[in-house]
């Protein structure tokens, strides 16, 4: 929601030969993006307190590219996202078990690989508003929250670089 405008975004993730593809639609507009399955090293889940009215949970993809880390994001809620998770389980013959769906508030866990499976994606910390009027927003209506990949994740990946 921005404003009292709601965005529809459809979204669909296939798997197309050794490629996992999304592709995002809204109105007259669309993106897409593609990487191959061999690719990935690390696949993790996070949800929001934005449900139930609009996206609140997604599957975000890291892989490493000619060398480089690239991270892409899709919604869980993506037609197609079952098959594909089942062809990546195929892929990799580990489980690959999401674990967020009934969450209702900022989460996260890494999904693979499977040293990592089941810990913590994202680390959160509390915005310390400035200001008296951004004060007042927050008693209001709650603070924000800054959010980053957890010290854990961020030595992984930087150990494949």
């Amino acid at each position: 929601m921005i404003g009292s405008y709601s965005i529809e975004v459809n979204t669909r993730l296939d798997v197309r030969d050794e490629l996992l593809v999304c592709r995002m639609e809204t109105g007259s507009h669309s993106a897409e993006w593609q990487l191959r399955i061999k690719d990935l090293v690390l696949i993790a889940e996070y949800t929001t307190s934005e449900g139930p009215y609009c996206d609140d949970y997604f599957l975000v993809f890291w892989v490493k590219e000619d060398g480089k880390l690239l991270k892409v994001e899709c919604s869980f809620y993506a037609e197609g996202m079952e098959d594909a998770l089942v062809a990546i389980r195929q892929w990799f013959g580990t489980a690959i078990e999401l674990g967020l769906c009934a969450s209702t508030e900022w989460k996260s866990r890494i999904v693979w690989p499977e040293q990592l499976q089941g810990r913590p994606y994202f680390e959160f910390s509390k915005v310390e508003p400035a200001g008296l009027l951004p004060k007042l927003r927050s008693l209001v209506i709650g603070g924000q929250l800054e959010y980053r990949p957890t010290i854990e994740v961020q030595d992984y990946l930087s150990r494949l670089t």
